[in-house]
């Protein structure tokens, strides 16, 4: 039968499914041609961006690295090769398309990339670099993107573990807990040779904590490097207790000598470094000021370690029963002379220290001397970046620090209070002081002398610091009011790395 023998309604069906498949082959056709030209242009855009990351990288890696040659001709050279490799990737990218045949992947890193990352050798820049990257969003290629800064990274924290005492930049990678720190200090370590132990005034502190990279407040700009820490702790003051005819009992007071007083605490301290010639120092303690830790802490330790008499009086201290106690201490500290000849090393810094609460009020300044610069110690660890027996000696920690404080107030003698005793105006329940001195009592000028000796072994650190502190009052009785007072601390500090 031929087609002109078919019905007409079959003929029109038979050409509209000839002309449907027609179409729908022409269609396909150019959904394929069209899906080919958006893969395309999606891979030219990623190398496009990756060229705009590698370009913008390069600009910053030339702008340090000339910035920190004093060499004309190496300045020159260094730009020019640097440029002449970006002028190559600009006119030839399918030359950059073999490079990286996937741009998704770290492997878009080429080796004219690496070896310039590899070649810087100054911390600062390595921050500023990985700054930069992760403020200016110069590429939608975000794998592109954490390659590179991994790549930087990983190298800012080598250089750190191998220079800094603990410090890091807030640009680099970050760890949990860097080291466990441990220190303790007694009258009873300085020994007998220049004051026998009475075991009074300031007679006993211990404190326990660990460093972080995390908890960075204030982290600031990346030329800040810094080191943070959580600890907790306790001081503790007593007057010359061992006279067994006045202290007999739990609330015995001598009226000629200083009260018991303590301050148990948590707290939080950063220190701060820029470019190695400014420190700051932020230290805040919560605790209560007035507890029973102190008490079962030195009766434990007369009772089972130095055999002394039972302390009496720990029920009249400052506060007893507990109050808050708040304290917050800030330091300045600036590099005024820095020598380093030949192996000789010698770092001269002035300071204002400052401490405000419910613990201790005052203001102060002073000088340091040491032979480690701010970014090789800090109050918890003594740097360890030397190898070899010829530098053994290196590997020691000598500092000198006297500071004079203005007093405002002391709780620890004049009883409760941030600038003056508030006590007699607290209600019925509230803890107060049995015993406490006038302010005309206490001196206002205070100096304390510190003699530090260190050792960084590997692992950790450990430091012996011998202190001396001038009068603290003016009472007469038992030569109080000339007698200098001294303890010491030792320490010891764990690397986690």
């Amino acid at each position: 039968m031929s087609i002109k023998n078919l019905p007409l309604s079959v003929n029109f069906l038979v050409l509209f499914v000839l002309a449907f498949l027609f179409t729908n082959k022409v269609i396909s056709q150019n959904n394929d041609d069209s899906t080919k030209i958006k893969k395309i242009e999606k891979q030219v855009k990623q190398l496009k961006d990756t060229l705009n990351a590698t370009r913008f990288i390069f600009s910053k890696i030339i702008y340090n690295l000339t910035s920190k040659d004093t060499s004309a001709t190496s300045k020159t050279s260094n730009a020019e090769g640097y440029l002449s490799y970006i002028d190559t990737l600009n006119n030839n990218l399918i030359e950059l398309i073999t490079d990286s045949a996937d741009s998704t992947k770290c492997n878009c890193c080429s080796q004219k990339l690496l070896t310039s990352i590899s070649s810087i050798s100054d911390a600062q820049v390595l921050s500023n670099l990985i700054y930069d990257i992760e403020q200016n969003h110069f590429s939608s290629n975000l794998e592109y993107k954490k390659c590179i800064l991994k790549l930087l990274k990983n190298k800012l924290y080598e250089f750190a573990r191998e220079h800094y005492a603990l410090y890091t930049f807030s640009t680099s990678h970050k760890r949990l807990i860097k080291s466990v720190n441990i220190n303790s200090a007694n009258d009873l370590f300085k020994g007998s040779l220049f004051q026998s132990n009475l075991d009074r005034d300031y007679t006993g502190g211990l404190n326990i904590g660990l460093t972080t990279d995390y908890l960075n407040l204030f982290a600031g700009t990346p030329v800040l490097k810094s080191i943070q820490s959580l600890f907790f702790g306790a001081d503790v003051y007593t007057p010359y207790f061992q006279k067994n005819k006045i202290f007999v009992a739990d609330t015995s007071v001598d009226s000629t000598d200083r009260p018991f007083a303590s301050f148990q605490y948590l707290g939080y301290n950063k220190q701060t470094v820029f470019k190695n010639w400014i420190k700051w120092t932020f230290d805040f303690r919560l605790g209560k000021i007035g507890g029973n830790k102190a008490r079962a802490l030195q009766t434990g330790l007369h009772q089972d370690i130095s055999y002394s008499p039972r302390p009496f009086g720990w029920g009249a201290q400052i506060a007893n029963n507990g109050r808050t106690g708040i304290s917050l201490n800030i330091v300045e500290e600036a590099l005024a002379i820095g020598i380093d000849k030949k192996g000789n090393r010698l770092y001269a810094s002035s300071f204002i220290d400052g401490m405000f609460g419910t613990y201790m009020t005052y203001f102060g300044a002073g000088i340091n001397l040491s032979n480690k610069n701010f970014e090789e110690s800090n109050a918890f660890y003594n740097s360890r970046h030397f190898k070899g027996r010829k530098t053994f000696w290196k590997n020691f920690l000598l500092n000198y620090r006297m500071t004079i404080r203005k007093i405002v107030h002391n709780t620890m003698l004049e009883g409760y209070g941030w600038r003056d005793t508030k006590e007699r105006d607290d209600d019925v329940l509230t803890p107060k002081s049995r015993y406490v001195l006038p302010k005309d009592s206490v001196q206002k000028t205070v100096t304390t002398l510190d003699f530090l000796l260190g050792y960084a072994f590997r692992g950790g650190s450990a430091f012996y610091k011998f202190s001396v502190i001038t009068p603290e009052t003016y009472l007469k009785e038992h030569d109080l009011y000339r007698r200098r007072h001294m303890w010491a601390t030792v320490g010891v500090s764990f690397i986690i790395w």
